[in-house]
């Protein structure tokens, strides 16, 4: 027997799934037809690595990625 939160996951799930069909949603689907106007679609899709000038600029970025926690007010 399905529950009715297990429902909605799947719902949700689909949702989302519709949403990414071609793997990105929203404004990045802009970005994508920009990518291709300047040749660079190709670029995007295969990747490409992050080079840093020393490892004081590596951690600054992981830093301003970190998640806050949420502590109330």
């Amino acid at each position: 027997m399905i529950t009715a939160p297990q429902e909605r996951e799947e719902r949700i799930g689909e949702l989302i799934y519709k949403e990414k069909e071609d793997g990105m949603g929203g404004k990045t689907k802009r970005f994508i037809q920009v990518w291709e106007q300047i040749g660079k679609g190709e670029f995007i899709e295969t990747g490409f690595y992050l080079r840093f000038k020393d490892q004081n600029s590596q951690q600054r970025l992981e830093e301003s990625k970190m998640i806050i926690p949420f502590r109330g007010t």
